[in-house]
């Protein structure tokens, strides 16, 4: 039938509503069979071209071959805007709605709502999903296990945007950048913990700092580091003194301004020296006021010990001090003390502060 006029080809039921059969003489429908199809064109429209094609359709389409306990068959609708119409929507047998695409596989673009009550919708090179509120803040989405809401994302300020669970425990997305926590569906200071006992986060990377224990500026730590370094020895008498090449090397950890060194200098090769020996540091001193940043302690030079030596005979303890602004310790009398030739050690523990 191709006009309304043919309709009377139908077959009509009165007591229970008018009935339009459309029957395909088939004998082996098989997968893509039309079983029936309804067609909406303007045959008679003078444009011509596009304007006569067939501008929407509404077909029956076998699933597969026809058996005797198998008719699956889908819906399949069409509609065209400068050319035939072509699929764009399929109700298919099991009952899911396929808009822009044919098949239900998550990754061809379209959208699938299945019978089931699963949602797939996937695009290519866009955002595949818009949720808008208006006017209110409020909640824009909410997630629900069984009679119960477990979580919701929505807006404050009609730009910042949260997260929380079921009993308004979640992150807020303030404007500053930050993110901030929330409790009882409100921001909250001091309440929450990030991580547990039991259950705790892994690494933290962070380009700033860290506040401890308070908000001021004396409670930010913004620095640690360990590693090793080769200092430069020197005295102040002149001369030339150096370690053993495979031993020259002292740690040190930072943290914050605090910076703790420690290690052993093996075997130093000396020529000429005498006075004061000075190690240089990692790290400048600080450059605090009221001599806050000077220090001093003590060092140890031993003959060159073997690593079964712990505190041999013959050790010499000597003062060291550093100052403001320092590049290194000086430790007095150090390159008097050191003995000739290749059988000095010296031993080292020793903490100061930078100026950052």
């Amino acid at each position: 039938m191709t006009r309304a006029r043919d309709l009377a080809a139908g077959t009509f039921e009165q007591a229970t509503g008018g009935v339009l059969k459309l029957e395909t003489s088939d004998t082996t429908v098989t997968d893509g069979s039309v079983l029936g199809k309804i067609e909406f064109k303007a045959p008679d429209e003078a444009s011509g071209t596009d304007a006569i094609l067939v501008g929407a359709a509404i077909e029956a389409v076998a699933e597969g071959t026809f058996a005797a306990d198998n008719n699956a068959t889908e819906l399949v609708f069409k509609t065209g805007a400068s050319a035939a119409a072509d699929a764009k929507m399929t109700l298919t047998s099991g009952g899911d709605l396929l808009v822009g695409k044919s098949v239900t596989t998550f990754a061809n673009n379209g959208i699938a709502l299945k019978s089931s009550g699963e949602t797939n919708i996937t695009r290519n090179d866009g955002v595949p999903v818009y949720i808008r509120r208006n006017t209110s803040d409020g909640d824009i989405v909410q997630f629900w296990k069984d009679g119960s809401t477990v979580g919701s994302i929505g807006v404050n300020s009609s730009t910042r945007l949260y997260f929380t669970n079921d009993t308004g425990a979640g992150l807020f997305l303030n404007d500053g950048p930050q993110v901030e926590p929330m409790n009882n569906g409100s921001r909250a200071d001091a309440t929450m913990s990030l991580g547990g006992s039991t259950y705790r986060f892994k690494d933290l990377y962070l380009s700033g700092g860290v506040y401890l224990g308070g908000t001021g500026s004396a409670n930010k730590l913004d620095d640690y580091e360990e590693g090793d370094y080769q200092p430069t020895l020197s005295s102040t008498g002149g001369g030339t003194v150096s370690a053993l090449s495979s031993f020259d090397t002292l740690s040190y950890t930072k943290v914050g301004r605090f910076v703790h060194i420690q290690g052993n200098l093996h075997n130093l090769t000396i020529s000429g020296v005498s006075g004061d020996l000075d190690v240089t540091l990692p790290f400048v001193t600080g450059g605090g006021t009221e001599r806050s940043d000077w220090a001093a302690g003590f060092v140890m030079i031993t003959e060159a010990l073997t690593t079964s030596d712990n505190f041999p005979s013959g050790a010499l303890i000597l003062p060291y001090f550093l100052e403001s602004n320092d590049s290194y310790i000086r430790i007095s009398g150090g390159a008097d003390q050191l003995s000739t030739g290749n059988s000095s050690d010296l031993r080292v523990s020793f903490q100061y502060i930078t100026s950052a």
